[in-house]
């Protein structure tokens, strides 16, 4: 079957004959096979993912920034108040919070190309 290109009923924008919907409005096409309560004929069944990172790496992410940022916050407080303690304490945070984040990069880039 050849697409031709029709006039939408809804908002009147050109649209191919194969579109199962108008791109402009969302207009479902009879001619697509579109049933309501139904799958499309061209539905494959295979689930299409929009979203690659999952919410693991997600949630290590935030950590590892919480990290740095409390490092941050204790290098601050412990090179103010003269507190060897926080100081080092704030160091060691905020390398591993670094770290931690270089890590989650590259398990994205690993995942996900």
């Amino acid at each position: 079957m050849k697409a031709t290109l029709i006039q939408c009923p809804t908002c009147g924008n050109g649209v191919s004959s194969a579109a199962p919907a108008c791109p402009q409005c969302g207009h479902p096409f009879s001619q697509s096979g579109f049933r309501a309560g139904r799958l499309t004929p061209r539905h494959t069944g295979q689930v299409v993912t929009i979203e690659k990172t999952g919410k693991g790496l997600k949630l290590q992410g935030a950590l590892a920034v919480l990290a740095v940022l409390t490092g941050v916050i204790l290098i601050i407080i412990g090179a103010n108040h003269n507190e060897g303690s926080k100081l080092g304490w704030g160091i060691a945070l905020f390398v591993f919070g670094i770290f931690w984040r270089l890590m989650v990069t590259l398990l994205r880039w690993w995942r996900h190309g």
